[in-house]
């Protein structure tokens, strides 16, 4: 589900946004990646019908580098589309980045305006919904890259701590998980879904 390119929306607004477009025809699972981690957490929490299951890729529901947050300030005139292609692709694919993944990854820059690109980052920086993971009533899975340099380990044992009965899939490979080792994750995506879902509580 794409998000709007051209509005700088925050994590809240961009959680309404995904719940007006979710499904009223049967049952769902969410799956998040990276910076939408925070947005499924909120949806999900909310309990909407046909819900059956939240998938989170590599993700957080706290700032998962809190040492930069001091530099908040910066990222209402960071130069975003300065940004180095080759070493962005490096610390999200690793071993995995090239020439080829990084002009795709500035293609998909160059759909976000700056505006929407320095909004992103600040509410990384500002982002807890730790406490909300407790609302949660379905099964959640978190697919976590044993080589991922942009989001830590500890971001997993922080949302543990709150759902303890989170499930945890680790798979060889960078940030960019689902891209780099889609067969995989599809695998454990499947094999979660097939497990089925208890009665919400």
């Amino acid at each position: 589900m794409p998000y709007p390119g051209d509005q700088p929306l925050s994590y809240s607004e961009l959680a309404r946004f995904v719940v007006a477009a979710l499904p009223h025809d049967g049952p769902f699972v969410l799956v998040a990646e990276s910076f939408s981690g925070p947005v499924a957490i909120q949806v999900a929490a909310t309990r909407p019908a046909g819900l059956i299951g939240v998938v989170l890729r590599a993700t957080f529901a706290r700032n998962p580098r809190p040492f930069l947050r001091p530099f908040l300030g910066l990222t209402r005139v960071a130069p975003v589309r300065a940004t180095p292609m080759g070493l962005l692709s490096r610390c999200l694919l690793g071993a995995e980045a090239d020439a080829a993944w990084a002009e795709r990854i500035r293609q998909a820059m160059g759909k976000c305006s700056v505006a929407v690109l320095r909004a992103r980052a600040r509410e990384v920086l500002l982002v807890d919904v730790r406490s909300l993971l407790a609302d949660i009533r379905v099964p959640v899975l978190y697919l976590q890259a044993t080589k991922d340099w942009v989001v830590p380990a500890a971001a997993l044992i922080e949302m543990q701590r709150v759902l303890p009965g989170i499930q945890v899939a680790r798979i060889d490979g960078p940030h960019f998980l689902l891209q780099a080792r889609p067969v995989p994750c599809l695998e454990q995506i499947m094999e979660f879904v097939g497990r089925g879902s208890p009665t919400e509580n």
